[in-house]
């Protein structure tokens, strides 16, 4: 099988995972059952951890080449939420955005990596936050104007200090899978 065909047959598996997902997370405040909540869990635990492998295999099948060219930042920002708007409602996640009108546009940036880049924070924020909260996205332009710099907040519990070493690795030193928070939703 070759890569594309790899990257196309995950892509058509993480569409009807995300549909599972999130009506699973509409279900989980609709049960009462601590048995049945449990196992709601464990479905949005579990379509969470294949979605994860999913988005490393796809990233790590696909060509990095670099498609340079003038990117607003914001647009990339707000197109991204856009996506998962409906996920992050139901997960009881709100948004504050603060993107001020003049942010400067970058002309040496990918903006498909960037959606990536961005859609993982918000991920890894959105799992953070389990019984929801607050995801701030705020970007700036650096005294130069040359740079944009974006910050992404939550008000989750955090990355445990012994994960932190791993946040940005596909495999443990036992070549044992890891959760890394950028690659999971």
């Amino acid at each position: 099988m070759s890569l594309r065909a790899a990257a196309g047959a995950a892509h058509e598996i993480n569409n009807p995972l995300t549909t599972i997902a999130g009506h699973a997370q509409l279900v989980l405040k609709a049960v009462t059952g601590k048995k049945t909540k449990r196992s709601v869990k464990t479905i949005i635990s579990q379509t969470a951890r294949i979605s994860g492998i999913i988005a490393a295999l796809m990233g790590l099948a696909r060509p990095t080449k670099l498609k340079a060219e003038a990117t607003d930042i914001g647009e990339v920002i707000q197109g991204v939420l856009s996506v998962v708007h409906g996920r992050l409602k139901a997960s009881g996640v709100s948004v504050t955005l603060d993107l001020p009108p003049d942010l400067p546009i970058i002309f040496d940036a990918d903006p498909q990596q960037l959606e990536q880049v961005f859609l993982n924070l918000i991920i890894n924020a959105t799992q953070a936050m389990q019984s929801g909260g607050r995801l701030t996205l705020s970007a700036y332009g650096d005294s130069t104007r040359e740079y944009v710099v974006v910050a992404v907040r939550d008000t989750g519990s955090g990355i445990r200090d012994e994960h932190l070493s791993a946040v940005f690795c596909l495999s443990s030193p036992r070549n044992r899978p890891v959760r890394a928070p950028v690659l999971d939703w």
